[in-house]
């Protein structure tokens, strides 16, 4: 198999659980961007939502039926800390590699310091719309689509 560009960045993650806001809407930060949105069903998500990982295969980070509004977190480690962006596929959709599901998009995320770690953050409205936006050291970062 023949790997991709951003798969060399080999990202390292750590999954924290997602978790539910509540039942109501929040204002998205200044930093956050609408990256697309996921199908739903009353206050559910349909289909799992998961990143690419080194090797095209999918992770899973929110699951399917999980209650919105949700939010997803995660620190990113970069292979090579000489990196000055890093680009994330956002996958969704039942299959076990990355590429026979739907993109929903590319963010890459801009402005970091040659740094061990940032973190990243999803936030999904009840419409299934999915924001996006990362900080290091608690700086807010340049994420776009």
């Amino acid at each position: 198999m023949k790997l991709k560009p951003y798969c060399l960045l080999f990202i390292i993650f750590f999954i924290n659980v997602a978790y539910v806001f509540g039942t109501t809407s929040r204002s998205h930060a200044d930093g956050e961007i609408k990256i697309g949105t996921l199908p739903v069903q009353g206050n559910k998500l349909t289909v799992p939502l998961g990143i690419e990982i080194f090797g095209g295969t999918l992770s899973t980070i929110i699951k399917a039926g999980v209650e919105l509004p949700t939010s997803y977190q995660s620190k990113f480690g970069l292979a090579n800390n000489s990196k000055k962006s890093m680009t994330i596929r956002l996958y969704y959709g039942h299959k076990r590699f990355a590429q026979q599901n739907e993109l929903l998009s590319a963010v890459t995320v801009t402005g970091f310091s040659p740094s061990p770690s940032i973190e990243i953050r999803l936030d999904l409205n009840e419409r299934g719309e999915v924001f996006a936006s990362a900080q290091e050291n608690g700086k807010e970062l340049k994420v776009s689509k």
